[in-house]
């Protein structure tokens, strides 16, 4: 059995017969970012686009069965299916930094890209990348 509790604000789009919910948490450093729920084949009341403070509940034994709890109000939802999606910008940041480039470099590649104009740019963009590897 798959189930979600969490509070933040929650931002609803709906499109057809497909909810999407994404919850940023207070605090979060980005916004915008948070962790993302899609319902499909959605079956519930219209909601708000914005919904601050709330707690979503989400149970997914067969049929996704929830609600959301914001402002004194209770919103049923009810879907077919259920996807979750975690943001978690700590998992990737430590795979991509071995092909980050450091200051010099994107300095070069800047100055690259501006010579590319110029018939020689190709070749010179082709014989730097061709040394970094």
């Amino acid at each position: 059995m798959q189930s979600h509790r969490v509070s933040g604000d929650v931002e609803a789009s709906r499109q057809r017969d497909t909810l999407r919910l994404r919850v940023t948490q207070a605090g979060a450093g980005v916004a915008g970012v948070g962790d993302l729920f899609v319902l499909q084949d959605y079956d519930g009341p219209a909601l708000p686009r914005r919904l601050p403070g709330a707690i979503l509940e989400l149970d997914a034994p067969w049929e996704v069965c929830g609600r959301i709890l914001a402002g004194g109000q209770e919103f049923a939802l009810k879907a077919r299916t259920l996807s979750a999606f975690r943001h978690e910008p700590g998992l990737f940041q430590p795979l991509h930094a071995p092909f980050a480039l450091g200051r010099r470099e994107r300095l070069v590649a800047g100055l690259l890209l501006k010579v590319m104009r110029w018939p020689i740019g190709p070749r010179l963009l082709r014989a730097w990348h061709a040394r970094r590897r």
